[in-house]
């Protein structure tokens, strides 16, 4: 599963940014909010989760999912529950993309056609499922 660390590197890097307190500004928040999660264990709220998101690009349905794994890391049995919604919405996702490929591909596509296209989609669905 992605950590903090994951969203807070992808988003400078999205951003072209290279500090935590330009990341900071750049979600309109407090200087010491990075750092706070990183350092202190905090998590962010889900109004800084979603804007945090969205400059990674990942999935806001994702990351909210992943902050509340985060928030229940003392909670076996409600982390499982998360989980398990975070691999329904992976595989959900995985049939309406394959569909769409498939339309888009049409009747003649080749087989070789088809593995080319469904590569990418099964590495990032196996990321999703096994929390890579």
């Amino acid at each position: 599963m992605r950590d903090i660390e994951f969203y807070i590197e992808k988003a400078k890097e999205n951003l072209g940014i290279t500090s935590n307190r330009q990341l900071s500004k750049h979600l309109n928040l407090g200087p010491a909010a990075i750092t706070y999660w990183t350092k202190k264990g905090t998590t962010p709220t889900d109004e800084s989760m979603l804007k945090l998101a969205a400059a990674a690009g990942i999935n806001e349905a994702q990351a909210l999912i992943d902050l509340h794994v985060w928030r229940t890391a003392d909670n076996a049995e409600a982390q499982k529950i998360y989980k398990n919604i975070l691999k329904k919405i992976s595989i959900v996702s995985g049939v309406v993309i394959g569909a769409s490929l498939l339309t888009v591909k049409g009747a003649h596509a080749s087989p070789d056609d088809i593995l080319n296209t469904a590569k990418p989609l099964y590495d990032w669905l196996s990321n999703i499922y096994y929390g890579k």
